[in-house]
């Protein structure tokens, strides 16, 4: 089976990245925001307040939305503004967040065009949501696989 291996947002199949530039609205506490990148959204769902969400979505750019986000995580003193479930609900947030993104219809008509190949986020440091060294659990690929499959069975219906 093919597989389609993608890190990069400028390189061959990047807008399978969550720094892709396409944005989406949300709602998040209580209203409805603009995520320039499902990076924003992902990072800032961390948040257990809405005063850090809004910080992390005002990122210029996904990388520091993606430090940020990742300091609720790993700075003590920082660990108080995240969400205390979050490890338990960040599948979940990143699949909503895949949904909104690939709503656009230009995005999921590439998604599309992936056919059945197998995405990986190639990502060498990313075990989790990349493959890592190759040893890596793929669940952006496997999360965007599923988003595709979704798209296909409307299609189909």
């Amino acid at each position: 089976m093919k597989e389609i291996r993608f890190f990069i947002r400028e390189e061959p199949y990047g807008f399978l990245s969550n720094f892709e530039r396409t944005g989406f609205e949300a709602e998040s506490w209580g209203k409805k925001y603009w995520y320039p990148t499902n990076e924003h959204y992902y990072q800032s769902q961390k948040a257990n307040c809405q005063e850090v969400h809004d910080y992390i979505l005002s990122a210029p750019h996904a990388v520091i939305a993606m430090v940020l986000g990742r300091q609720l995580e790993h700075n003590k003193y920082l660990k108080k503004y995240m969400k205390p479930d979050w490890v338990e609900k960040k599948d979940q947030v990143m699949l909503t967040g895949i949904r909104y993104k690939f709503s656009d219809k230009i995005l999921a008509r590439e998604l599309l065009n992936t056919d059945n190949a197998i995405l990986h986020e190639n990502n060498p440091e990313d075990f989790y949501w990349g493959i890592g060294n190759g040893t890596g659990k793929s669940m952006l690929g496997k999360l965007e696989m599923r988003v595709r499959d979704e798209i296909q069975q409307c299609e189909v219906n």
